[in-house]
């Protein structure tokens, strides 16, 4: 499935990036103070995690073979606020690093066909599990890959065999079928000659009535 592994592929960013820590591919909902610890509890004991969701997705009709699907991504970023150690800077520093990784793989790790500029759509102060925390939400849009090419390659077989017959059995109405040039492959151009000659053969003829 395309948008679990978008998702896997942006987990995998995240967790690339130095100073992130608990990163889940969906939205976490703990029931207890020691969920949350046990969940968002960082190495040097403060609060940090990021939760990744789907926020929509838009389909393009690009034929009969071929849907081009875009998703909407949300990246949820959490983080204690401790005044004493400056944390307003380094989060936004943190969420800077986050969004440069994004912008430096528009594949996701090849899960995608393309992906846009991630977004900074907000950040502001959350209450988690009753911790006042430095908030972040980044936008990113993903384009699935086709599955396969599938729909792309069958389409431009169809074109090339279409191609092959007309130029083997070129219809009527193409100037070039009455050269006789390709249509002689395909025996029609004799047929087309013989059709010809017949008129010029038949032709009738004016008579003295008809001059007058």
């Amino acid at each position: 499935m395309a948008l679990a592994e978008n998702m896997k592929a942006v987990q995998a960013i995240l967790e690339e990036v130095a100073g992130v820590e608990n990163v889940y591919d969906r939205v976490r909902n703990w029931q207890t103070e020691k969920q949350f610890l046990d969940g968002a509890r960082t190495d040097d004991g403060g609060v940090q995690c990021w939760f990744l969701t789907r926020e929509a997705t838009t389909a393009e009709d690009r034929g009969p073979r071929l849907t081009a699907r875009r998703h909407t991504l949300a990246v949820h970023g959490y983080a204690g606020v401790q005044d004493a150690a400056a944390s307003e800077t380094s989060f936004q520093a943190l969420v800077e690093s986050v969004t440069a990784a994004l912008g430096a793989d528009r594949t996701l790790k090849g899960t995608a066909r393309h992906s846009r500029p991630a977004q900074v759509r907000a950040v502001d102060f959350r209450l988690l599990s009753n911790v006042l925390c430095h908030h972040a939400e980044i936008v990113l849009t993903v384009e699935d890959k086709p599955a396969g090419n599938s729909g792309l390659t069958g389409n431009r077989e169809q074109k090339s065999r279409s191609l092959v017959t007309r130029r083997l059995f070129p219809s009527p109405r193409y100037p070039r079928y009455a050269s006789g040039r390709v249509g002689q492959a395909g025996g029609h151009g004799k047929r087309r000659a013989d059709r010809v000659t017949e008129h010029r053969l038949y032709r009738p003829v004016a008579t003295s009535g008809n001059r007058e």
